[in-house]
Parts: structure tokens; sequence; C-alpha cells
């Protein structure tokens, strides 16, 4: 079912939505964290998204009816989600340099002669293979 009325120099559309639903917490397996989010669209174009732990939440509601509302919607979700991943990587940015990788003795490697040397070194010294594990520089 489609209708159109003018409102305001712009077109509105009643339509009628197949239902989105969306749920799951943000860390599954953690026993610390209830962290959820929560994505819906109902049938008459209404929307909300919901990001929410034990003590409070955000969230973003809306009605999708013009070009405009859809377009604003999109912006809204993916620069909320542009934000969230650089967040995350800002994270764990962080955690690489406050809990380093614990260092592996490289000579266990098959790969590594007696003096350290891999044979996936690379021009700069690095090993491509053992990435993390075996960064030991060429003398």
């Amino acid at each position: 079912m489609q209708t159109i009325r003018r409102f305001h120099h712009s077109i509105k559309i009643a339509m009628q939505f197949a239902p989105y639903n969306n749920k799951g917490f943000l860390c599954p397996d953690s026993i610390h964290s209830m962290a959820a989010f929560h994505a819906k669209i109902y049938e008459n174009g209404e929307y909300r998204f919901r990001i929410h732990d034990c003590i409070t939440s955000i969230r973003l509601i809306g009605k999708l009816e013009t070009e405009q509302d859809f377009r604003e919607a999109f912006q809204k979700t993916s620069n909320l989600a542009l934000a969230l991943t650089q967040f995350a990587f800002h994270v764990d940015t962080l955690r690489c340099q406050l809990f380093p990788e614990p260092q592996i003795d490289e000579s266990t490697f098959p790969e590594c002669d007696a003096d350290g040397r891999c044979e996936h070194v690379t021009k700069t010294g690095r090993c491509t293979k053992y990435v993390g594990f075996c960064n030991r520089q060429i003398p």
C-alpha cells in the first residue's frame, strides 16, 4: 500500500514497511557486560536504534517518510558506525601499548636458522610469515 501526499514542498510516502528487528549483545561471551543494541523499523516507517547497558542508553529515532528522512537516517547510523570504529581502533592501540604481545623465541620455529634468520624475511628485515612473533632484524 503506497500513497503520496504533498507537505511543505516535499513528498511524503505512506507505505507499509517489512518489519526489521535486529538485536544482540555487544560482548556476548562476557560475564561482565550486559551492553546490547536493538535496531527496529516498524511497519509505519518509524525506526529506533538503541545502544544500552545496565545503567544508561542512547536512542536514535525517526520516521522514514521523505527522501530526506532516509538520507538523514543513513547519515546518523553511518556516522555513528564510523565514530565507533575509530574509538575501537584507538582502544586497541592503547591495549597494544599497555599489554605488549608476549615475546616468543623465534629460534623454535623450524624456518629460523641458528642466527635467528628466517626464510620469510623481506628486504625490510621483518618476517612476513610470523608477523608479531618473528620480528628480528637482519644484522
